[in-house]
């Protein structure tokens, strides 16, 4: 991310092979194909068509289970401009005349709308968030066990779920003074959230960064 906003990014979505074995029965009960794709690249190069100043830089699937996206960006504050109140409720940019700061808040919502950029069908993701807003992390996870316990084979699912994460490295064009949520990784920070947490906590998960060019 550099001072004037401006960056570069990828994204990087890896299904754990519990997930895609019950993602394809789900997609097979829609009339799917048994092997048909879980990401779908025209979508994804569809919604990144519509949003200028952004750019996708290249969009490539492995397998079934893995989706990768390089995007480039000349402005946080007009994309998020852009996106209007649906992306401004979860991630923010500040400028001042001695630094700069990045934040974002994490929750269900937060990850509705970021999974809508991954192409995936939105029954779908809608069939793993929690079917009730004020489930707790073990009543989800209790909730998920029930569905996917056919698919684990040998694998213990309490390790599925604590498997489950978003990793987000960041590697600000200057100088970290303030960083909350996360921790240094060399030049940059990485933030680290439960997947699970995410979905179920009660009030968003807040984290910042605050760098002086």
């Amino acid at each position: 991310l550099n001072e004037n906003g401006s960056g570069r990014g990828s994204l990087d979505i890896q299904l754990d092979p519990v997930f895609v074995a019950y993602l394809s029965d789900i997609g097979m009960g829609f009339g799917a194909a048994a092997e048909a794709p879980l990401f779908d690249v025209a979508a994804v190069e569809e919604a990144f068509a519509g949003r200028p100043g952004v750019a996708l830089d290249s969009i490539s699937v492995s397998g079934r289970d893995r989706l990768i996206l390089e995007i480039s960006f000349d402005s946080v504050e007009h994309v998020l401009a852009m996106e209007g109140q649906s992306l401004a409720r979860f991630l923010r940019f500040e400028r001042t005349e001695g630094f700069r700061r990045l934040a974002a808040e994490i929750d269900r919502r937060a990850i509705e709308h970021f999974t809508d950029l991954s192409g995936m069908d939105p029954v779908v993701v809608e069939s793993l968030m929690p079917p009730d807003p004020q489930m707790s992390r073990r009543e989800y996870q209790d909730h998920l066990a029930w569905a996917l316990e056919e698919y684990a084979g040998d694998r213990p699912l309490e390790l599925v779920f604590r498997e489950s994460r978003i990793i987000t490295n960041l590697v600000p064009s200057g100088q970290v003074v303030r960083l909350d949520g996360g921790a240094r990784n060399g030049d940059g920070v990485r933030f680290d959230t439960s997947l699970v947490e995410a979905v179920t906590t009660p009030a968003p998960l807040r984290y910042s960064v605050v760098f002086v060019p």
